[in-house]
């Protein structure tokens, strides 16, 4: 995904996915004016001029982060989780295996495995989070929330509450924090947060942009 800012080529997808109705979900691939056109001229496209994004429909791209490729825009990672594969054991090479078969499901059972309501019961850290980061206007929106606490909902029986929530921090709300020594405050009292209430893989992070923050004049999420 670094062939360009994200949202030049992905900007439609984002605003469908974030439509709860499926029927919603739609990309234009030309407009009216086009369509209007060729039925004036009696010609006619063999693609549909609106595509409709399932749910059962998911997006997954890579990024490489360094001096030569795009950084990810707040909008961009208000709507998507970051997974980070940053350490690599050589050691641990894995062999090549034949890919599996794939295991399918009906778009209803797909349906079923979702959650329907979110879970608030991480609410007022969540909220506490946020006015750390607005001292530094870096505060979080609504989208950010409600996609956190759905997060945890279907993360029910599959992770801890706590590891879900924490895992949460580190995907959804630090990388968008980012700065120069003005920061320094609040990265402080975020790491206080995160050991005070346990968040392991968060504060590590922390400890390393604080790191970085001395080191170097500016840090970020991204290493």
């Amino acid at each position: 995904m670094n062939l360009a800012h994200v949202e030049y080529y992905f900007s439609q997808f984002l605003s469908a996915l974030e439509e709860e109705n499926p029927a919603d979900r739609r990309i234009h691939l030309y407009s009216q004016v086009i369509e209007k056109r060729l039925t004036k001229q009696n010609q006619t496209l063999d693609v549909d001029r609106i595509v409709l994004v399932p749910n059962n429909l998911l997006f997954t791209g890579t990024i490489n982060v360094d001096e030569t490729t795009q950084a990810l825009s707040d909008k961009v990672i208000d709507r998507a989780n970051t997974i980070e594969f940053f350490d690599v054991d050589l050691s641990k090479v894995p062999t090549r295996q034949p890919i599996p078969d794939p295991i399918r499901i009906s778009a209803s059972t797909w349906r079923s495995y979702h959650a329907s309501e979110p879970d608030s019961s991480f609410r007022m850290q969540i909220i506490e989070i946020g006015k750390i980061l607005n001292k530094s206007s870096l505060g979080l929106g609504y989208r950010v929330l409600r996609d956190m606490e759905m997060y945890l909902a279907n993360g029910r029986g599959l992770l801890e509450p706590q590891v879900a929530f924490d895992l949460q921090i580190k995907q959804r709300v630090l990388p968008r924090v980012r700065g120069t020594a003005t920061i320094a405050n609040t990265l402080r009292e975020l790491l206080e947060f995160m050991r005070k209430n346990k968040l392991e893989r968060s504060a590590f992070r922390i400890e390393e942009m604080e790191t970085r923050l001395k080191r170097d004049g500016y840090t970020s999420f991204w290493r």
